[in-house]
């Protein structure tokens, strides 16, 4: 391993230059500076700094000798430096200050009228001065720990614009990381669930029954005071009365802790979970999505994989009824989410993660492969179905019938960061002439 360098780097205050030696017996330059603050770390980084020219320039043998006793006092200097133990400490703060660097960003697009919450990925982000999107800072920055950083996109124009993350060792910027869409956000109506009895039930079909690859993804909104008297907040579940015996999938909030829950079951006693990382906070729609594959599963939050594990548990088919909202404890007892959901998605393919970044800030046709149940939640106001916009058509209902109820979300206006899907169109225009 090398032996570490010490350099002193001077301030842009002090001007440092050589004059001619006023008396001097050699003639040679003497290495002086303009009176302003001496440099730090003793007369030694002060000698060293002011050092010009190889001992080859000192012409006469008593001018070596007096180079040579020079160079010892130095090097006696450091030593004596290093064995006081002021070196050794400085060094680390030389080795261990490094500059950011960014890894991604998620998701990579969002409206020009700002608002999407993004998560940016990397490294040595715990000394944070400041985060911009093109020129402008981002906005309700939270940093989680040293490799993300979370917050609020501000207004833009349409395009790319660069991210760039600076912290007090340095900036990284990605460029062209993230890119502003035209356009408004759907006018369009979520569920608020009161966290008390509430919830949307969908009968059972085949195609909800997944045993194989799967996808669940929706978006979500805590309040600002979630209740933690019960220990979870359910979003989306496939169950009757007991999840341990019945449960085929279920993804739900810690209401501790606010972390996303997976879960699967295969109906007859064994099930597996998986927590992920981050807290989803209160007050801002958050997206939320959980994939099952072959091999494993998967949680991802804002279109980031949060955390991951093999599968060791197969899944059976049942005939429980999907639940938005609401879900059947593990003691037999229901539980229900506070909180307003929207853009409810299930696919029977496990979608990649750049499926997910791709498609959670619009809306999605019925034709899409592997969309087999999808409640956009933008149902009129005095609606007691909840249609399903996939090809599998199987319509739910506010509460637990299609009477009014106590148990029935209310209907409220959503301001989730979604497009509404739009068809392209063409203008052709011809010209006739008589030539």
């Amino acid at each position: 391993m090398p032996a570490p360098m010490l350099r002193y780097d001077q301030p842009h205050s002090e001007e440092w230059h050589e004059q001619a030696s006023q008396g001097g017996e050699s003639g040679q330059p003497a290495a002086t500076r303009s009176p302003s603050t001496s440099p730090p770390f003793g007369s030694a980084l002060t000698d060293i700094a002011c050092m010009r020219g190889p001992l080859s320039r000192v012409r006469s043998a008593k001018d070596r000798k007096g180079a040579i006793m020079k160079l010892i006092h130095l090097l006696c200097n450091l030593i004596s430096l290093t064995s006081s133990g002021l070196l050794l400490m400085l060094l680390p703060l030389f080795a261990l200050a490094q500059a950011p660097q960014i890894n991604s960003i998620a998701p990579r697009s969002g409206l020009t009228l700002g608002g999407t919450h993004v998560t940016i990925s990397g490294f040595h982000f715990d000394s944070l001065a400041s985060v911009t999107i093109g020129c402008s800072p981002l906005e309700n920055v939270a940093v989680l720990g040293d490799t993300k950083i979370a917050g609020n996109v501000p207004a833009g124009l349409t395009g790319p614009a660069d991210v760039t993350v600076a912290t007090s060792s340095g900036n990284d910027t990605l460029s062209g990381g993230f890119t502003y869409v035209a356009g408004r956000p759907a006018a369009r109506n979520a569920l608020r669930f009161d966290g008390a009895d509430d919830m949307v039930e969908v009968p059972d079909h085949p195609a909800l029954s997944i045993m194989g690859d799967f996808t669940v993804e929706a978006w979500v909104r805590l309040p600002p005071s979630q209740d933690t008297a019960t220990y979870t907040s359910p979003i989306v579940c496939k169950a009757s009365n007991n999840f341990t015996t019945t449960g085929n999938y279920w993804l739900n909030i810690q209401n501790d802790d606010n972390h996303l829950v997976f879960a699967i079951g295969d109906g007859i006693g064994g099930y597996q979970v998986l927590v992920g990382s981050t807290n989803l906070g209160v007050d801002r729609w958050m997206h939320v999505a959980a994939v099952r594959s072959e091999s494993s599963l998967s949680v991802y939050v804002n279109g980031l994989l949060e955390n991951a594990t093999p599968r060791n548990v197969a899944q059976r088919p049942n005939d429980a009824p999907l639940r938005i909202g609401g879900v059947p404890s593990m003691h037999g007892s229901l539980l229900f989410l506070e909180g307003v959901v929207d853009e409810v998605r299930v696919w029977n393919t496990a979608r990649t993660v750049q499926e997910l970044q791709d498609a959670m800030h619009r809306s999605v046709h019925s034709s899409e492969r592997g969309l087999v149940g999808y409640w956009t939640l933008n149902g009129r106001r005095d609606e007691q179905t909840v249609p399903d916009s996939s090809a599998t058509s199987n319509n739910g209902v506010l509460g637990t019938s299609s009477n009014v109820e106590g148990s029935d979300p209310t209907w409220v206006t959503s301001d989730a960061p979604i497009r509404s899907k739009r068809t392209p169109t063409r203008h052709l225009s011809a010209t006739v002439s008589d030539e």
